[in-house]
Order: C-alpha cells, then structure tokens, then sequence
C-alpha cells in the first residue's frame, strides 16, 4: 500500500489502492472522525436528559432546605427571645445564677451523675502508671499545702513552688533515675503537677529535667555519686544556665567563656559583656546552689565548642519548711 504526499500531510485522509487492482478503499479517517462526533453528541444529549430529569428533584430538595433554614431561622430567633426573658427573671435562673455561689460537691450533686463508669475513664484516659497517678491527684486534692494562694507575693510564690515539689519529693514521686527507668513517669508528673501549680511544675522541669538530666546524661560516676540523690531530695537544687541575654537560646552564637587551667586544673568562666550574661534561669533568683554554665570551651587558645561546666552559686542549702499553708 502507498501513501501521496498530500494523504501524508493530511491525517483524517487515509485510502489506499486495493490488492486486486479495484476501486480505491473507503477513506477510514474520516469515518472515525465523523463515529467521534456522533459519540459526542450523544453523549451530550444523554447528559441533558439526566440533568432535565433530575431538576424537579433538585428543585425540591432546594425548597425542603430553604424551609427548614427559614424554620431553623425563626426557631433561633425564638431561643434567643426566650433566653433573654429568662434572663431578666430571677425565678428562671434557679442553676446559671446559683452556680457561682455553690461549693464544689453541691454543684456535682445538682449536676447529676454521668452515664459512664468514671474510674474506669480515668483509667482509659490515663494510659499509664495509673496507681502513681491516682496517689498525685489525692495529694493534690487533700493536702492542704496544694490549696490555690491568691495575691501573694513574688518570694511567697517561689517558696510555695519549692515547699509543695518538696512534699512531692518527700514521698519520692519522682526520680531523676525515672528517665531511665519509667521515662513515661517524667511526662505523668509534669502533666499533673501544671493543673496545680505552674510554678511548681517549672521547678520540677528545670530541676530534673534540665539540670538533673544534663547531670545524669554528661556527669561521671563522680558527679552521679555526689548530686542524683540531692537532686531527687531536693537538698541539691540546681538551674540550667544557657539562654544569654544577647542570644537567647541560639547557643552557637553565646559569649560567655570557660578557658581550662592547666596549672590549677580549673576552668576560668568568664562573661565577657553584658550581652553574655545568663539571663531568664529559673531557681537561679533563689533557691539553686548549682548551675550547669554552657559556654565556649576554651583549651590552649583552641574554641572546643559549646561545654557544660558545673559551678556552685551558693553555699547555703534550700530551705524548703519555712512555708506553712496557714500562712
């Protein structure tokens, strides 16, 4: 079969001359030019006959909608009319005007019980160590050294923090050890501790996490030995000095300066501006007695990079039983 120039130029004009010398066959682009056209156009008439078929339905759902958007309308309007005469009668305010006025089991006891078992929730929601848990929320609610203080001083406020971690420490709720050995408890803890007190529970994070974990993870044996118990009793109260002034937490860029010493075997921190100074430490105003200093490590003249050093601030321990919850 053979091709003219002007069949090659022309796709939709494809005939070719018969084997047995007849008539030259039908021209095969065309028909499937014109069988593509008539498959549109049905397809199209088949689209309108659905679309006209289904506008009663449409039109219906439109007016059920626009009925009950107009009823739902005037059912608001209503409510609201309702509400607001409620409102301007005292006898229609029998719980929302009372609420304020009742005490917290009188409250629960109008309110009704729930429909679940609520320990078993509890436990649902808890999702770990539920019998620490359970022991924290009742000393939350009973001891009278969690009861809420309003309009307290600044020092007040700190001492209160310490006072009630200690009472927690006491009964050895937490443990630095815990994030090796129930690193689950760390998040547990905190996460009750805030609903009391958030004060306390930054104690609690800056004391075990920040500085305890940085003792447990970069100390030696000899910095274990002589600080984990302190830290779990609170006799060893420490802050994490890294956040600078100038820098924030943009540790790469902070200033302050350890230079090692071989003849004394000490490190000489420095803070070479006001820039450098360790700024927003949380137990460095009072309380702490260590603070972890990150700083730029300097050996023989060589920057090693950003170290921790240990450094004692005061010599005097934490006094954490002045705080009386009558006072």
């Amino acid at each position: 079969m053979e091709k003219t120039g002007n069949e090659a130029r022309d796709p939709l004009t494809k005939t070719g001359d018969c084997d047995d010398g007849g008539n030259p066959r039908v021209n095969y682009g065309l028909l499937t030019f014109l069988k593509a056209c008539i498959l549109s156009v049905s397809a199209m008439f088949f689209t309108a006959v659905n679309a006209v078929r289904g506008l009663p339905r449409a039109l219906t759902k439109f007016a059920v909608g626009k009925a009950f958007h107009s009823q739902g309308i005037r059912s608001s309007s209503e409510i609201l009319k309702s509400r607001s005469q409620c409102q301007s009668s005292e006898s229609t305010r029998h719980f929302s005007c009372s609420a304020a006025r009742m005490d917290p089991q009188k409250l629960r006891d109008e309110w009704g019980k729930p429909s679940f078992d609520v320990p078993q929730m509890t436990h649902l929601l808890d999702h770990d160590n539920q019998e620490k848990r359970s022991k924290f929320r009742k000393i939350f609610s009973e001891d009278p050294l969690m009861t809420p203080k309003y309009n307290i001083s600044l020092d007040e406020e700190r001492d209160l923090a310490l006072a009630r971690l200690k009472k927690l420490c006491d009964q050895g709720f937490i443990s630095v050890l815990d994030f090796r050995n129930n690193p689950l408890w760390i998040f547990a803890a905190h996460e009750l501790a805030a609903v009391v007190d958030a004060a306390m529970a930054t104690k609690m994070t800056v004391q075990f996490n920040l500085f305890g974990g940085t003792v447990l993870k970069l100390g030696t044996e000899r910095h274990h030995d002589k600080l984990l118990k302190g830290i779990d009793t609170l006799q060893d109260v420490g802050c994490f000095g890294l956040t600078e002034l100038g820098y924030g937490n943009n540790a790469v860029q902070m200033e302050t300066t350890a230079i090692y010493d071989k003849e004394t075997k000490e490190f000489i921190v420095n803070t070479p501006n006001p820039l450098a100074q360790k700024y927003w430490i949380t137990n460095g105003a009072c309380h702490a007695h260590h603070i972890i200093v990150f700083s730029q490590l300097y050996i023989d003249g060589v920057n090693q990079g950003i170290h921790g050093v240990l450094v004692p601030i005061r010599d005097e321990k934490p006094q954490c039983d002045a705080w009386s919850p009558d006072s």
